[in-house]
């Protein structure tokens, strides 16, 4: 049975032309076994559109005029998508058909999953920490504010999550992460005000609230570059993941959640910013723009009482 036909893969690029060999180069050769690729590009200013034009040009490919962000193209190209598995898959990943495959044979296993995501490996071979749990508001001060007291709170925050062994989590990375349009659908999609990070985590979420299962398989690893669509501006990247963080936080927690952690956050953004001044000049701007960010925010038109009280 050739399971190559039940089976969508969906990427989302913004200035993604040095990946598109190793992402699509394997992939791309099995469209002639009834494959289904759907790329969706946000508004690149590189040469990623043209590259997939000459080299690819039998996947299904969607120019967007503006950055959509990466849950709202994700929505986009899934509507277009016309097979029973969705397999969102980051472009700056390195994954073969036989892996893909090798995923849905995984998936088929488990009567209850909604979810399903392989190991990541680094540049370096190093196993990256992509099964994680639910973050907490109160984890933010440990993560972000105070780093050294980590060792004191091993397996009781998300960063320190065990990614050797097979096993059932809260959530998987979304660099690479199967599921079905039926449930996709059911969960309403990624929530679209998620411009870039933590929008695996809200679905995965929600899902798990629908009665089904997250798994991670450490059967079946796949290769990835991290941050390479935030590289050429650091800060904006911070920028994003900061933004994306507080609206999960209220989303899943309430205001008063909201609050709290973005003070920790707010207070990790500023201890390295000081940090980094004085003794990394190299990484200081990106917190920097991150902190002008935050003042940004807070002192705005209404003053920062009223964002407090607003936002309490």
């Amino acid at each position: 049975m050739n399971m190559l036909q039940d089976i969508s893969v969906i990427l989302v690029t913004y200035n993604s032309s040095g990946y598109l060999d190793g992402c699509l180069g394997d992939l791309y050769c099995s469209i002639e076994r009834g494959f289904e690729i759907i790329l969706i590009d946000n508004a690149s200013t590189d040469e990623t559109v043209k590259i997939v034009r000459e080299r690819f040009p039998k996947l299904c490919l969607i120019e967007s005029s503006v950055n959509l962000g990466f849950a709202r193209a994700v929505n986009k190209a899934v509507e277009l998508s016309t097979r029973k598995y969705i397999l969102l898959l980051n472009p700056d990943t390195i994954v073969g058909a036989k892996t893909i495959e090798r995923l849905i044979e995984i998936f088929k296993t488990k009567p209850s999953i909604g979810v399903l995501g392989p190991q990541l490996r680094g540049e370096d071979d190093a196993i990256q920490h992509s099964c994680i749990t639910f973050p907490k508001p109160w984890e933010v001060w440990v993560v972000h504010a105070f780093p050294f007291f980590k060792p004191y709170f091993r397996q009781r925050i998300y960063e320190f999550f065990d990614c050797r062994s097979d096993l059932e989590c809260d959530a998987v990375s979304g660099a690479c992460f199967l599921t079905t349009r039926e449930i996709y659908a059911k969960a309403g999609g990624l929530d679209p005000r998620f411009f870039m990070h933590a929008e695996e985590m809200d679905f995965c979420c929600r899902i798990r609230k629908m009665g089904y299962s997250v798994y991670f398989t450490a059967n079946v690893w796949i290769r990835h570059f991290i941050a390479k669509s935030t590289q050429h501006n650091p800060s904006l990247g911070m920028i994003y993941y900061h933004r994306s963080q507080l609206l999960y936080y209220q989303k899943h927690f309430g205001r008063i959640a909201r609050v709290f952690s973005g003070l920790g956050l707010f207070t990790g953004a500023v201890l390295r910013c000081a940090a980094y001044s004085v003794f990394n000049r190299k990484k200081a701007p990106t917190f920097q723009g991150l902190f002008v960010w935050y003042l940004k925010r807070i002192v705005d038109s209404r003053g920062i009482w009223n964002y407090v009280w607003n936002n309490r």
